[in-house]
């Protein structure tokens, strides 16, 4: 399970806010950066959506500059893995500011033992990377008939 970074809200008067104008929660999650290192802007954070229907799970994860060749997904007792890398481009000349982030990324999900591995299906389109698993037939929901005698 990734962190979750908690945004501090602005308090109305002073007496509701005993410590005054200390940024503490972005001073805590500065520090959680630094031990652990960041979750955004670097190679390992893609954010992600996930959900279910009926009869699939899916999950989306937003990968700029990222091509298909260079993912791998793979599932094994109920995890996820994406795996790849966003390999750093030449430049000729002098660069001047190197903000962007490059290397290799890995995130895994845990993804309930009701889908069937083999009809996992991934598509990659306009730096989204889709991921469709489609459930057991057993862990379905199905309608069961009454019968009258």
């Amino acid at each position: 399970m990734l962190p979750v970074r908690v945004e501090r809200r602005h308090m109305p008067s002073r007496w509701l806010d005993p410590f005054g104008d200390a940024d503490l929660w972005g001073n805590f999650d500065r520090m959680i950066d630094r031990v652990f290192g960041s979750r955004e802007g670097s190679p390992s954070f893609h954010p992600a959506d996930i959900w279910e229907d009926a009869e699939k799970i899916h999950i989306e994860l937003e990968m700029p500059g990222i091509m298909g060749e260079h993912v791998n997904i793979s599932y094994e007792d109920g995890l996820l893995r994406i795996e790849g890398e966003l390999p750093m481009p030449e430049r000729k000349g002098n660069v001047y500011v190197a903000e962007r982030q490059y290397g290799k990324f890995m995130r895994t999900f845990q993804i309930p033992n009701v889908v069937d591995p083999n009809k996992i299906q991934a598509t990659f389109h306009d730096g989204i990377l889709e991921i469709v698993c489609e459930k057991k037939v057993e862990s379905k929901p199905h309608k069961i008939e009454i019968q009258t005698k």
